[in-house]
């Protein structure tokens, strides 16, 4: 597992020029991905995402109780920013994969796979995968998540944050299948940065003061001779013609160096590049 080509950092756009108008961010934070071949020798969820505790999604309170619980392990706490989903977002990590082993006791893992299109779920008893998992898995298709909900106990209930929570938690964290070398942008990061910040800086839509955008998604597929295709809002801003906007900038970007499989043949690859909003006043 690795973070995609797009997930490490992020740019903040200002599309109105005002503070206190609304705003979007191309916004890559870190989305674990796990190559295709991996996933051929994948034996535990370790395989598909070494360091899935740092992922996993609970709820806010649980998710803030649990980075507690797993800094005090290295006798080092630190505090983390949460977003309404109880996902990390610039957060300092002092804890590793190892110290969340060491606290609590599967239950279940239930993983959820796609293969052409139709999902298969399949359920374990612990972070070892059944021949099910392992044979959904390594059918699963290129640019599809896998979703891997893990139920599991505290080791010592004192963990729990009160006598009348439930013992069983329920977490969930998600990887992307990707090929072994990801598409990219002509120049990398830097050009791609370059290019959304000269482009949305241009012709945006007029746009009340007060009008709210929500947080967006690009997504389009680079195929094997860099040319791009099947340009398509995946999420909305709310405004249609902000929607229209992106499009137009993303349609409009030079051909990408193609996606490799490992064995160095060219192939397609789905990209998304999402934009977060601060909403608006």
């Amino acid at each position: 597992m690795k973070a995609s080509i797009l997930s490490i950092f992020k740019i903040l756009v200002s599309l109105l020029g005002f503070s206190q108008n609304p705003e979007l961010n191309f916004d890559q934070t870190i989305r674990p991905v796990v190559k295709t071949e991996k996933l051929q020798l994948a034996k535990t969820i370790h395989d598909l995402n070494p360091d899935f505790c740092r992922q996993l999604e609970l709820p806010s309170r649980q998710r803030q109780h649990l980075n507690t619980l797993l800094n005090r392990q290295n006798l080092f706490l630190v505090s983390s920013q949460l977003n309404s989903y109880g996902g990390i977002l610039n957060a300092k990590y002092n804890f590793l994969q190892k110290d969340f082993d060491n606290i609590i006791i599967y239950q279940s893992v239930e993983i959820v796979t796609f293969t052409k299109g139709k999902s298969a779920t399949a359920i374990g008893k612990n972070e070892i995968l059944t021949k099910e998992q392992k044979r959904n898995i390594q059918n699963a298709d290129q640019d599809s998540e896998i979703r891997v909900k893990i139920r599991f106990m505290y080791k010592n209930h004192a963990y729990d944050l009160s006598d009348k929570e439930e013992l069983v938690k329920e977490g969930e964290f998600v990887v992307k299948v990707v090929p072994e070398t990801e598409a990219i942008f002509p120049g990398g990061l830097p050009s791609l940065s370059e290019y959304l910040l000269k482009n949305m800086g241009k012709n945006m839509p007029t746009l009340p003061k007060d009008q709210f955008l929500q947080d967006a998604s690009v997504k389009f597929v680079v195929d094997t001779d860099g040319r791009m295709s099947n340009h398509r809002i995946s999420r909305t801003t709310g405004v249609s013609k902000v929607d229209k906007f992106l499009l137009e900038i993303i349609r409009k970007m030079p051909e990408w160096k193609p996606a490799k499989n490992a064995k160095g043949q060219k192939v397609k690859q789905e990209i998304e590049i999402p934009f977060s909003s601060n909403g608006g006043c």
